[in-house]
């Protein structure tokens, strides 16, 4: 039987493939699920144990080699790049699965309630819906037993996680199939779907009641292709920069994320997935060509295995890449160094929502210095500002 502990990923592996369904998945007092065994149904079989990414025994081997060289690459189609986040590099792996009669697992919002889950596609119809990054654990539902049986059905799988999902579902499966793809994400960490239930009212609140339909973390606003959130209500589109709504600042600053996000055994250049997928940080200081695709967008991409080099191949015709050194994306992302240190300041938010609600922690808390001048600044003379940096 599983030890349960703070530093749990929250990937719901544990209860997935219980035989008896002894573990249940309930959100704490900071609104993150943890697992929850029942005695009377517990059989005693160490399933759960055998799947838990908290054993660094259990998942190191499942790590890929380090590789020697990763990839800057964007899709050649200008309105693809523009409606990801990055450089579309997701949206193109997908629609290569997609046109195989394969099936794709991202994450999406679910209807109006922008809660972030899982999801299975089947059709390039409903790629949209995965698009996009976001920023919170996403529920993961029952969808490691549907790829399961997507795969013993023989069609191409692939799937898209955070890099405890991945190694979850990984781990699930106990064997490796040669139709499954995975993709992880270099990921900063993950907030509690509580606390971003809590921002969403918070925007209602400010828009008089007014519900907040669509939601997308880092959008890229027409003629302005620096990073915004943005959300549409009343059928009007609101756009912020990224540093100057509440929630993002909190995200970037690690206030949010999961206890286990400051202990991540995948914050390292040794990947889980067949491929990995991230922002480039800082590859245009090395390679000069790229600076001008800043402003559009592109990914960083590690190819960890055959499978994944094999898929990287069947879109080759489709995105403009360039080879570059690994150790250039290592040392433009902590991620892959280590985990983000723990800011003193994470619990007390935690707390704080609890007790006074998020319109108190966005006012004390979640704004940067000189907000004022920082919101009416021009975006141009904002985005001069980090090219200097």
């Amino acid at each position: 039987m599983i030890k349960i502990s703070s530093n749990c990923y929250g990937c719901t592996a544990c209860m997935a493939i219980c035989p008896t369904s002894a573990i249940a998945m309930h959100a704490n007092a900071e609104g993150f699920l943890f697992p929850q065994i029942d005695a009377q149904k517990c059989i005693g079989c160490d399933l759960c144990q055998q799947v838990c990414s908290e054993y660094v025994e259990v998942v190191k081997p499942l790590m890929h080699r380090q590789v020697a060289e990763v990839m800057a690459a964007w899709s050649r189609e200008p309105q693809q790049v523009a409606q990801s986040t990055s450089g579309g590099l997701f949206a193109r792996l997908a629609e290569q699965v997609l046109l195989q009669e394969g099936v794709v697992y991202g994450v999406a919002w679910r209807d109006s309630k922008l809660e972030a889950y899982h999801k299975r596609i089947d059709s390039v119809e409903e790629l949209p819906q995965l698009k996009g990054s976001k920023y919170v654990q996403s529920h993961m539902g029952s969808a490691y037993q549907e790829v399961q049986a997507d795969l013993k059905r023989g069609c191409p799988v692939l799937f898209s996680g955070t890099p405890c999902q991945v190694a979850g579902l990984r781990l699930f499966l106990r064997k490796p199939y040669p139709n499954l793809i995975t993709v992880d994400l270099v990921c900063h960490g993950v907030p509690s779907p509580k606390l971003f239930a809590h921002y969403i009212d918070w925007l209602e609140q400010k828009q008089k009641g007014a519900k907040v339909s669509q939601f997308k973390f880092r959008d890229k606003k027409p003629n302005q292709p620096t990073a915004f959130i943005s959300w549409q209500s009343q059928g009007k589109r609101r756009y912020y920069p990224v540093g100057m709504q509440p929630y993002s600042f909190g995200f970037y600053r690690s206030y949010f994320s999961r206890e286990s996000c400051f202990n991540c055994y995948f914050s390292q250049a040794q990947r889980v997935g067949d491929i990995t997928l991230s922002d480039f940080w800082g590859g245009e200081k090395v390679y000069p060509q790229l600076l001008k695709q800043r402003t559009a967008g592109f990914n960083m991409v590690m190819c960890n295995s055959t499978i994944g080099e094999q898929w990287m191949a069947k879109i080759q015709d489709t995105i403009t890449a360039i080879t570059c050194d690994t150790q250039v994306a290592i040392d433009g992302d902590i991620r892959l160094r280590e985990s983000n240190p723990r800011p003193p300041l994470r619990d007390e938010i935690y707390s704080l929502l609890n007790s006074h609600g998020f319109d108190y922690i966005q006012k004390n808390y979640l704004r940067p210095k000189h907000y004022w001048l920082q919101r009416c600044m021009p975006n141009i003379l904002r985005k001069l500002i980090r090219r200097v940096k």
